[in-house]
């Protein structure tokens, strides 16, 4: 993954055609980028998220970011119970208690996925 200017990019390589190529994963619009070594995937990267903020600002627009904050989660019927006895037993409400988790679990993003 890259960031840049809070504006992150998801990364693969394409080896029949040598070429890395990526997209802006938190823009409500698709933004892409490609280069054949990581200099210019790099470069890339921030060209076009620079040419996006730039036609952003002269359209007097602020850049989309698509996050509200606001998420639904389908849990079994078990899993739901356990959720809301350790939430209880720590004295928050599940959302409390998930968002702590979920903050926890992400905020190393290179970690490993469950």
């Amino acid at each position: 993954m890259l960031e840049y200017l809070s504006f992150i990019g998801e990364v693969d390589f394409d080896e029949g055609a040598s070429t890395f190529y990526g997209k802006v994963i938190n823009a409500n619009i698709l933004i892409s980028f490609r280069g054949r070594t990581v200099e210019e995937l790099v470069q890339s990267f921030h060209d076009v998220v620079d040419t996006y903020v730039e036609d952003c600002r002269q359209e007097g627009r602020e850049p989309e970011k698509p996050y509200s904050g606001k998420i639904t989660v389908r849990l079994e019927p078990t899993v739901h119970k356990r959720v809301a006895i350790k939430a209880a037993s720590c004295k928050k409400s599940m959302n409390e208690y998930l968002a702590k988790l979920i903050e926890r679990d992400t905020a190393d993003l290179a970690s490993a996925c469950p």
